[in-house]
């Protein structure tokens, strides 16, 4: 019982700190010019950015179900939007970003009894993946012709436009070589580190979890394309995020801001979004928007808060359709066996 009050009342700090952080923001605008924006604000732009978001996360089952089909565990289309949509549900209750995992995960376990580690491991690849995507678009963001959102970022926080290109370059870097690796690497290693003949082995408890992620990753290892489907549909994803808050800002009047400052603005605040602080990254995800947009110029500075928030909103919307679906709709059912993608 006290682990259980101990489990509520962190959830109840999350969650606190989400509406905390919300709540500074829209306190550090004056509530009429707020009322200004809302009352302006154009619908059919708003609307768009609404069933982007969906077509987002269309895209996100696409991505998971190609991954577990390559690995043996085919699932439904239906059924991999069905748990993404769940998963969301669950990341807005859950604190952190990939809370929502857990239960896909848990959920397509029942399809395939008994392979739980290898649809933890799809689903861990599925994010690491979508985390690439969101550096390589937020390079590209930064490889795009700026105009004067660019200029005045020069000008005012030339710090912010380098370490925002640190990152990114870091962060491309680094799952490059990482996805290089990972398809060069000595099969005898992904085979459970199995020694030369006569030597006795290194680590000999490690063999059997590291045999059994060798076998895990093999299908990918000799199905590189499918990791190149997935990287572009993560940068795709990713894309359409900041062309997103781009329509969420024409929808509120915002005249100043370029392509290339919404996308970098999306891509950095989403990456904060990770952090296990508030559910679904709540509140940390809006602040640090706002705070970007307000570096980059936006115009007017209102639509530097309610761009994020909409968002917000949008994302929660269809998260709570998303948990309707996971509950109503029936569980997916074991499939027949097959072997992995060839």
């Amino acid at each position: 019982m006290p682990r259980r009050l101990l489990s509520l009342a962190f959830r109840a700090l999350c969650l606190s700190l989400a509406f905390a952080l919300l709540a500074r923001m829209l306190g550090s605008q004056d509530l009429d010019s707020l009322r200004r924006a809302r009352e302006t604000g154009r619908l059919l732009p708003c609307l768009a950015a609404l069933f982007l978001y969906l077509a987002v996360q269309f895209l996100g089952a696409w991505r998971w179900g190609l991954l577990l089909k390559a690995q043996g565990f085919p699932l439904p289309f239906w059924q991999a939007l069905r748990l993404t949509l769940g998963g969301n549900f669950f990341s807005l209750v859950i604190p952190g970003g990939v809370s929502g995992d857990l239960v896909k995960v848990g959920a397509a376990t029942a399809a395939h009894p008994g392979k739980a580690p290898e649809l933890a491991l799809a689903d861990l690849l599925d994010r690491a993946i979508g985390l690439t995507g969101l550096f390589w678009a937020g390079l590209l963001s930064l490889c795009l012709p700026w105009g004067d959102a660019g200029a005045r970022l020069r000008e005012a926080s030339p710090a912010l436009l380098k370490a925002g290109l640190g990152v990114f370059l870091l962060g491309a870097a680094g799952s490059l070589l990482f996805f290089l690796g990972w398809l060069l690497w000595p099969a005898r290693l992904q085979d459970g580190n199995s020694p030369p003949p006569g030597k006795a082995p290194r680590l000999p408890f490690l063999r059997r979890p590291l045999k059994r992620l060798g076998a895990a990753l093999a299908p990918y290892r000799g199905n590189p394309l499918v990791l190149g489907k997935a990287l572009a549909l993560s940068i795709l994803i990713h894309l359409l995020l900041g062309i997103e808050f781009l329509l969420l800002g024409r929808a509120l009047g915002e005249s100043f801001l370029d392509a290339p400052a919404y996308l970098l603005s999306t891509q950095l605040a989403n990456a904060t979004a990770l952090l296990p602080i508030t559910p679904g990254g709540v509140g940390v995800r809006d602040t640090v928007a706002q705070s970007l947009l307000l570096a980059f110029g936006a115009t007017p500075p209102e639509s530097a808060t309610l761009i994020p928030l909409l968002h917000t909103l949008i994302l929660t919307f269809w998260g709570l359709k998303g948990g309707f679906l996971y509950a109503l709709t029936p569980a997916p059912s074991r499939p027949p066996t097959t072997g992995p993608h060839p």
